[in-house]
């Protein structure tokens, strides 16, 4: 098993480390080690003794468990700190990691032309923005008024984001990633045309969503693939005019037996840290020209079902949820884990978590920062959710994560997440 020691510059999600960490302390810049192992295997006491003599002062563990860490403790002195990165392949339960690759991302619909950025384009000849939100103007034809997220470079628009189509830990690859979305949608509360009759058809056609890819081929033209979509009626704002609703597709989305796209990772582990993607998502809202009523399109938000939506809209205080559990991993109290460590110095070597190796979309960006502020109230901020990425070849870290904002940059001195209009992101 090829085995590998990586300098790293590690780099913590919050806006302030806290009072109490580590590195508020440190009187010099501290070195770090991350031990690769291929997720399969533990350390070896060879590779453990090298780390002592190069004097790091953290050591980043893959697959650390409970012996291996009784070990460390026993066999260096207090200076050395510890990043623990565990994995389900060696039977560990790691909430704090599995969670911080779920999905979650808030995004304005109004179109912002800023070029290098993923944002929503709006057809104005049938919409007009105010401020946060958009509003159809009277008697605007049918047809698409808000499409994305999508990629501006220069004064062209590129339509395609790549969404993630299975996660990297804990179902081993075993089944596509459920996503869904929620959009904000205001019907007008006054009339600015009356009906011939009088009377509105409840039953009229308002707008349709839509999620889909584009068919990109040599062969024959660009095509868009509709993969889920709900047609939103009058009668579904009902007692609810003039008032914000939240509307969603009535069934989840997978990219299952499409055509995704492998990441190269540049540290391949396995097959099991090979992340695939459906590079040519978007999302359309069409607007179904209806006479009477104008209407007002305001955020949208893409989550997985299954980790991102829970995680993000739970109360940190329910009993047994899944914050209760990052929590008490932070504070080394989760009873029902393996990754229980001797109480003894827990407090003093333990300064953070590692979040999912390489975070490999910026959908993982909202739940690592709630993580993070979660760890950081648990430890009184000792302890802090860390990531990590490599210095990339050719700038990328993942099919819409941009490390370095230049390109051919072989080392990574800030990070930061695309899309950067999210109101989750980082730079």
């Amino acid at each position: 098993m090829k085995r590998v020691l990586i300098f790293s510059l590690l780099l913590i999600i919050g806006n302030a480390i806290g009072q109490n960490h580590y590195f508020n302390e440190i009187d010099h810049i501290p070195l770090m080690i991350l031990k690769s192992t291929g997720t399969q295997t533990e350390p070896s006491e060879a590779d453990f003794k090298k780390i002592i003599e190069i004097g790091a002062d953290i050591f980043h563990c893959d697959g650390l468990n409970v012996n291996w860490y009784n070990y460390i403790i026993e066999n260096s002195d207090s200076y050395l700190k510890i990043i623990p990165y565990t994995v389900p392949t060696l039977g560990q339960n790691n909430f704090i990691a599995k969670y911080s690759e779920a999905m979650y991302s808030e995004w304005s619909v109004v179109d912002n032309r800023e070029q290098g950025t993923y944002s929503f384009m709006n057809d104005t000849t049938k919409v007009n923005k105010v401020s946060d939100y958009i509003i159809t103007k009277a008697n605007a034809t049918e047809g698409e008024i808000v499409i994305g997220p999508d990629e501006y470079y220069g004064t062209h628009f590129f339509r395609g984001y790549p969404q993630q189509e299975k996660f990297l830990i804990d179902n081993a690859g075993s089944y596509p990633i459920r996503y869904n979305l929620r959009i904000e949608l205001k019907i007008g509360e006054d009339l600015y045309q009356t009906p011939p009759s009088g009377i509105e058809n409840t039953d009229a056609d308002i707008c349709e969503l839509q999620v889909g890819y584009w068919m990109i081929s040599n062969e024959m033209p660009e095509r868009f693939i509709v993969k889920e979509s709900r047609l939103i009626k009058l009668s579904d704002f009902e007692n609810s005019f003039g008032v914000w609703k939240e509307f969603g597709l009535d069934n989840d989305y997978t990219w299952a037996n499409t055509n995704t796209e492998s990441l190269p990772m540049y540290l391949q582990k396995e097959n099991i840290e090979t992340r695939k993607f459906q590079m040519n998502m978007e999302f359309r809202l069409i607007w179904k020209a209806y006479p009477y009523r104008q209407l007002s399109v305001r955020k949208l938000y893409l989550f997985d079902t299954e980790r991102g939506k829970p995680f993000i809209e739970e109360t940190p205080n329910l009993p047994g949820g899944i914050c209760e559990k990052i929590t008490k991993m932070t504070e080394n109290q989760l009873s029902d884990n393996s990754l229980i460590f001797d109480a003894g110095e827990y407090d003093t070597r333990v300064i953070g978590w590692n979040a999912v190796d390489e975070p490999g979309s910026g959908e993982n960006y909202a739940c690592m920062r709630k993580i993070d502020e979660l760890m950081n109230a648990a430890s009184g901020g000792k302890r802090r959710l860390f990531f990590s990425n490599p210095g990339i070849f050719n700038g990328w870290g993942g099919k819409n994560v941009l490390p370095y904002p230049y390109p051919n940059a072989s080392l990574v001195a800030t990070f930061r997440f695309v899309p950067f209009k999210s109101a989750n992101k980082i730079q």
